[in-house]
């Protein structure tokens, strides 16, 4: 009797999930929301980033949102301002471990840019309202197992006119699962 017992509780017991161990999955979901500095046109500025997106192996597929401008910038007698915003589908590759990935991604963005130097007649003010962008973004984050990490999100959004073209860099939280759990 003892012995079956023994037997039940052995087939049925499960390895505590401390005692797995992690190894880097074939599919990955990496989330990030983030705050930073902006600049469009030597304008500086301040931006609010989010993204998502989907791993198999090294290919990453994403969606980024961001937008930003101009908080105040009183220079020399001129108020400088500017507000960007884009909403982008991007297509890249990673590099991807158990703690960490770095990644490199562009796609095409749906984008409105204005972007205004006051007062100087020389720089006439930029404004585009629904124009196609093409955004390049480079991630690099440090992931604890899997739920939470923390990351660097650079972007720059490449418009028609590239001297208008905003730069982003954020620093952001990042959720997601990433990594495949295997019982010792």
């Amino acid at each position: 009797m003892t012995s079956s017992i023994a037997q039940i509780h052995k087939d049925t017991s499960r390895p505590s999930p401390q005692n797995d161990t992690l190894s880097v999955g074939k599919f990955g979901t990496y989330v990030s929301l983030g705050i930073g500095l902006s600049r469009a046109n030597e304008i500086p500025g301040a931006i609010a980033m989010f993204g998502l997106s989907l791993a198999y192996k090294t290919t990453l597929f994403s969606f980024s949102r961001a937008g930003g401008g101009t908080i105040h910038n009183y220079v020399g007698g001129k108020d400088e301002f500017y507000e960007t915003d884009y909403t982008a589908l991007l297509l890249g590759k990673a590099y991807r471990s158990k703690h960490t990935l770095i990644s490199f991604s562009g796609g095409l963005a749906y984008t409105n840019i204005e972007v205004d130097h006051g007062r100087m007649p020389y720089n006439l003010p930029y404004d585009e309202s629904g124009i196609i962008s093409i955004p390049l973004e480079f991630n690099f984050f440090l992931l604890a197992g899997n739920a939470l990490g923390i990351g660097v999100h650079v972007s720059k959004d490449l418009v028609p006119k590239l001297e208008f073209s905003p730069f982003y860099l954020c620093f952001s939280l990042v959720g997601g699962v990433w990594n495949d759990r295997h019982p010792m």
